[in-house]
């Protein structure tokens, strides 16, 4: 079976922290990234603080006869934009400053910032040249009407669950599906609703094998394998077996498959690429917590949305500028400053309208 593979998030965060080590002189928010994780509740606030700040200076630029931001109140909003990691937008603010008050250092941060977000993003894999959209394919077709999620806890000697963590991560699973909801909004679309049926399988030798071999680097049948494994311990002989049964007892438009097993890695979504194709699933290799950054929030909320048919940005020659707070492109520090751009709206199902984009869309 011929399979498309997508990848999350990890790459491009591990590039974020080092650019964060890169330029703490300069950019005074991105020093917590050093900080203790206890405080990352602080951290939070400090991103409220930021938006609050945010939304007032672009308010400002909008109302007539006003003068244009001053040179601090730049560097404060291109603070603010780093805080939340949504960097093209700093580099923005960075150069208004620049002109109003020239600086080496000023000029140094610049420069650094512009190095990295031209280099490439994901250094292990190819940089694509076109979007590929999967719209309308598999059991999860668009983002409307009601969808059945099917979210398994997966035990192997590698991924223990408490019984907290699971209300966690149930808990950050309701806040993407209503962080979709409020991105529905935007495009007047009915809004979406979630049934979601959760799974504890207890692990086995077996498993812990199978777990072993789960790698986004060479995938393989391997993964076939330990989803067929995994839902036979619920008495079914495929996943789309799980799914269809599911769909017809909540009566569903749609149905999507989420593996979680808690231990860092690479999550990644393999997604229908194709009309009759009945098998899609994504594997979130994600801990529960992260400390500097809603990494779980974005990797559930990334990956779903690789099932309803989007692609990756990120990876995309021609769309390094493009739509850069796409939840498919950059990740902003906090799901809430990510959302749904066009492009993405048209893959899931929210859209009829194919945008005009700086590269091919097949």
């Amino acid at each position: 079976m011929i399979k498309f593979i997508v990848k999350n998030y990890d790459a491009v965060r591990a590039s974020f922290f080092i650019l964060a080590v890169l330029l703490p002189v300069s950019i005074g928010f991105l020093k917590l990234l050093e900080d203790d994780p206890e405080t990352s509740l602080t951290h939070e606030s400090e991103g409220g603080e930021c938006r609050k700040l945010i939304e007032d200076l672009e308010l400002k630029q909008t109302i007539p006869d006003k003068e244009d931001l001053d040179y601090r109140s730049w560097l404060n909003l291109g603070d603010c934009y780093a805080h939340l990691w949504r960097y093209q937008e700093a580099l923005s603010a960075f150069k208004n400053a620049y002109v109003l008050q020239s600086s080496t250092p000023l000029l140094e941060l610049i420069t650094s910032l512009e190095e990295y977000l031209t280099e490439q993003v994901t250094t292990e894999e190819r940089p694509r040249s076109f979007y590929t959209v999967m719209r309308n394919f598999g059991p999860a077709k668009h983002l409307t009407g009601k969808t059945v999620v099917a979210y398994l806890f997966i035990e192997t000697n590698q991924s223990q669950w408490s019984s907290l963590d699971r209300q966690q991560a149930i808990s950050t699973l309701e806040f993407a599906q209503q962080w979709y909801v409020k991105q529905a909004k935007n495009y007047q679309v009915a809004e979406p609703t979630f049934v979601n049926r959760v799974f504890h399988i207890e692990g086995d030798p077996m498993m812990s094998r199978f777990h072993s071999t789960l790698s986004i680097q060479s995938p393989s049948k391997h993964d076939d394998d330990f989803t067929r494994y995994v839902v036979s311990k619920l008495g079914f002989d495929t996943p789309s077996q799980l799914l269809e049964k599911l769909q017809q007892e909540d009566q569903a438009d749609n149905a999507m498959l989420f593996l979680h097993l808690n231990k860092q890695a690479r999550s990644f979504a393999w997604p229908c690429t194709y009309r009759w194709c009945e098998e899609e699933y994504t594997f979130i290799l994600e801990p529960i917590k992260d400390p500097r950054w809603q990494s779980l929030h974005y990797t559930i909320a990334h990956e779903g949305l690789h099932l309803f048919g989007a692609d990756d940005l990120y990876n995309i020659e021609n769309a390094k500028t493009y739509a850069t707070n796409d939840i498919m492109h950059y990740a902003s520090r906090y799901l809430e400053d990510s959302e749904i751009d066009s492009l993405t709206a048209y893959a899931i199902g929210w859209s009829d309208f194919k945008p005009h984009t700086p590269f091919p869309i097949y």
